[in-house]
């Protein structure tokens, strides 16, 4: 019996990989979010049943779901700091849309309402946590963030947020995002942030 080619073997394994990620993903709890007007779609997953996870017990969710306090900040961001921000922009002359660096996006609903917003370039990071999503099924943070962003690509079309992966204190990881985005950013943002010395309270922009 002939072998298939090695390269038929990876390109049909991609393939089953793809469409189980996209049964897996329709299957995820949807958040809809209505922000000026746009609406932008979440895909959450709550592991309601634990699934094992290389590092810990049961998986880390913070990656996997929407933040409440998300919800509060992005409100915050759509009535009072962007207009703010754009009005002092325009007032001096400068027509160019805001730069916009949301860390730790997790599912993406602060960075992608930011973008909805409008005014806004919009570029979404996380360090690409590997989880367990189910017993038969893995993939990263980072990889479901960019699934979210593309599923509100038709909405957001020319706002839709870039997707980059961070790891803070990763110097390599900043030097390649600076060189990337040469412009600095006017304002960079994040929910629910964790680091070395654990969770910080509350949220909120990290530079104004």
């Amino acid at each position: 019996m002939r072998r298939a080619p090695s390269s038929c073997l990876c390109t049909a394994a991609a393939a089953a990989a793809a469409a189980s990620s996209a049964s897996f993903r329709a299957a995820a709890p949807l958040r809809k979010l209505v922000v000026s007007g746009r609406e932008v779609r979440v895909r959450q997953h709550f592991m309601d049943v634990p699934v094992p996870q290389a590092r810990r017990r049961a998986a880390d969710l913070t990656g996997l779901k929407v933040w409440p306090c998300s919800l509060r900040l992005l409100h915050h961001y759509e009535s009072d700091v962007l207009p703010r921000l754009l009005q002092r922009r325009r007032a001096s002359g400068d027509d160019a849309p805001l730069r916009v660096l949301e860390l730790g996006s997790g599912v993406g609903a602060l960075g992608l309402g930011i973008a909805a917003v409008g005014g806004a370039r919009v570029v979404l990071t996380d360090p690409g946590v590997a989880v367990n999503l189910a017993a038969d099924y893995s993939s990263n943070t980072l990889d479901w963030l960019a699934a979210n962003v593309a599923d509100n690509e038709a909405a957001l079309r020319e706002r839709a947020p870039a997707v980059r992966r961070l790891v803070w204190g990763d110097e390599a990881h900043t030097a390649a995002l600076l060189a990337e985005f040469a412009s600095p950013f006017d304002l960079v943002v994040g929910t629910q942030r964790r680091s070395a010395d654990g969770w910080t309270s509350g949220s909120g922009a990290l530079a104004p």
